[in-house]
């Protein structure tokens, strides 16, 4: 095993926290990553999610379905029932490129995380297609601020099987190149 890498996630029951990675620490930058998805399996709820950052570390966010907790010296957070999607995301504003990262959890049952980056003000038209290529949904259309962002889709009421997420994003101000970048995300049962 790798350093920090932790053996395989133990059988339903048994209560394991670690990143999406199979570690259980993640230097985002280090890596080179911006974010890492967090997995809990088999927790009582409620649980306390817990963090000591030192005012020189850099600016984190722990990100809980759809919503930001940016991480700064002690502090703590309850959780009074599982999370659809957990990340730790570093800041890192403005992204120096647009990226779209993938869906979160993959695969996943019913709502899933789509995290993008924008280095500067953009147009922003995020969709989701089916295996046909067929519209399904709609997750973003506007002009949006430069940042790290984040959009979450809700498959309740469609079928599983596999989808392809798509960003397209140029400059608002329109000078710039456009981006284009698509991801997949199985949808379980």
């Amino acid at each position: 095993r790798a350093a920090g890498e932790l053996p395989p996630i133990p059988p339903p029951g048994a209560f394991d926290v670690r990143f999406s990675s199979g570690h259980e620490l993640q230097f985002l930058a280090a890596s080179g990553e911006r974010e890492s998805g967090i997995l809990i399996s088999s927790a009582l709820y409620p649980i306390t999610a817990a963090w000591d950052v030192r005012p020189s570390d850099a600016a984190v966010t722990l990100g809980i379905d759809g919503r930001g907790v940016t991480l700064a010296g002690r502090g703590a957070i309850k959780l009074n029932t599982p999370p659809r999607s957990m990340f730790l995301m570093a800041a890192n504003v403005p992204p120096p490129d647009y990226t779209l990262n993938r869906a979160f959890p993959n695969p996943f049952n019913s709502e899933t995380a789509i995290r993008y980056d924008l280095p500067v003000d953009s147009r922003v038209l995020i969709r989701v297609y089916s295996v046909l290529g067929q519209l399904v949904a709609t997750l973003a259309d506007g002009v949006e601020l430069a940042g790290q962002k984040s959009v979450s889709w809700n498959a309740g009421d469609h079928v599983s099987g596999v989808y392809f997420l798509r960003l397209d994003a140029r400059p608002a101000s329109g000078a710039g190149t456009s981006f284009t970048r698509v991801v997949k995300a199985v949808l379980q049962r």
